[in-house]
């Protein structure tokens, strides 16, 4: 869903007098900055975990930048309520689970970190962040979620059973089957326009500005 955003200081963008390039200003939520170097590595970061190259054109960083604008205000409503972070030992379960299902070995895949330039303690952050706030999510919206028997009817012989979903043996099962799959998929749907709806609010409280010269 979504991946970690990283603040820092306000520099001036341009080259500095050692002749260093100075990290590039492309978003600020009120004080919070998002820098150039924050939208590749969430880019890098998000190709890594799905398997994909690295998009790194000027919609892909438009489209980054929202993520991380959403996970300011997200990581500002969880600070402000003070809600827990994931325990180190979740972390590394959620780490060692993709080292598990992807790569035959760790040299692998540390392998594949250094091809897409990030770091172990990068993607640590970033799982760290996700688990957070998908924790934070369910916490705060879900108990507004109701699904009726009527919804899963209606999604079912409305939607699936016109060939959206089938089993390996290419037939639709039984309602009864996958009510419950059903049920789950329903109030996911449900909690994300929840999601959604809170954004767009809490978006209006804050100034957010974009720099648009820096998806270029």
């Amino acid at each position: 869903m979504r991946w970690p955003v990283f603040t820092i200081a306000i520099y001036t963008c341009g080259t500095g007098l050692n002749g260093v390039t100075i990290d590039r200003i492309v978003a600020t939520v009120d004080q919070a900055v998002i820098t150039q170097s924050d939208v590749l590595r969430h880019l890098r970061i998000a190709a890594f975990l799905n398997g994909e190259p690295v998009d790194v054109g000027a919609e892909a960083k438009r489209q980054a930048t929202r993520r991380l604008v959403e996970q300011v205000l997200l990581k500002r409503e969880m600070e402000l309520n003070r809600y827990p972070l994931p325990t180190p030992e979740r972390i590394d379960r959620a780490l060692e689970q993709i080292r598990r299902q992807r790569y035959p070995d760790g040299a692998a895949f540390q392998k594949a970190l250094a091809e897409y330039s990030i770091t172990e303690a990068e993607l640590r952050e970033a799982l760290a962040l996700q688990l957070a706030i998908m924790d934070f999510v369910e916490f705060r919206f879900r108990p507004n979620v109701t699904v009726t028997p009527d919804e899963v009817e209606r999604y079912y012989y409305d939607y699936l059973a016109k060939g959206a979903a089938t089993d390996a043996s290419g037939r639709l099962p039984p309602l009864d089957e996958i009510r419950e799959e059903v049920e789950e998929a329903l109030a996911q749907r449900k909690v994300n326009d929840l999601l959604n709806e809170w954004l767009q609010e809490a978006a209006q409280q804050v100034r957010i500005r974009y720099h648009e010269e820096a998806f270029q």
